[in-house]
């Protein structure tokens, strides 16, 4: 029972000290700056994919209605 009162108490002191600790909270800021660069950073390369493949299939669609119409290709 000592030892368990002990390690609240030390786990107690740790997240306090951690908390005011700045480097963590700067490296934490960092961290989530990095997330969110690499979020929008995945979204505007499928965004990217997405119109290049609209663009494919408008050519391939154009072919198309050039030989559904007897045209040649």
């Amino acid at each position: 029972m000592k030892a368990y009162r002990r390690d609240a108490e030390n786990a107690g002191k740790s997240v306090e000290g951690w908390q005011g600790r700045p480097s963590n909270r700067s490296s934490s800021s960092c961290n989530s700056q990095f997330f969110v660069f690499s979020l929008v950073s995945f979204f505007e390369m499928l965004y990217n994919q997405i119109d290049r493949f609209e663009t494919y299939l408008e050519k391939e669609f154009a072919q198309f209605q050039m030989w559904q119409n007897g045209k040649k290709i």
